[in-house]
């Protein structure tokens, strides 16, 4: 049983549903009017390649429950529209929250994981000046 949107599985029987295909569709578009490539888009959601934004869009690899908080989190997109095809692709409040620095958490971070998010916080920054 679907514990995070049970509600949209009925409404999904109820309503018209967007299919895979167009769901991938709508976000390689998105990403398109944003200026993103694959490799940026990958690098805005924490991700070592390309490949696996890629994957994910052209439709190889379907949209799972962190995948989808993950697309959501970072692009402003709907939940819903990324697991079951209902709804908009994108949310009604403004995507430029959603590219603000994150809150780190307190708990303890190794050094190795320091530098890496010191780099990609660098590479971020330079992307978006």
């Amino acid at each position: 049983m679907d514990k995070g949107y049970p509600h949209y599985r009925a409404m999904a029987a109820s309503r018209k549903r967007a299919q895979p295909e167009d769901i991938c569709r709508a976000i390689a578009l998105d990403l398109k009017e944003r200026g993103l490539t694959h490799e940026k888009a990958a690098m805005l959601l924490g991700k070592d390649n390309a490949r696996s934004v890629s994957n994910q869009i052209s439709g190889k690899r379907p949209f799972g429950k962190k995948s989808a908080a993950l697309y959501a989190r970072t692009f402003g997109y709907e939940m819903p529209y990324l697991l079951y095809g209902i709804g908009d692709l994108k949310k009604k409040t403004s995507v430029k929250q959603n590219l603000e620095p994150a809150t780190i958490s307190h708990r303890t971070v190794s050094w190795g994981d320091y530098q890496k998010l010191k780099k990609r916080v660098a590479q971020l920054e330079k992307m978006l000046t």
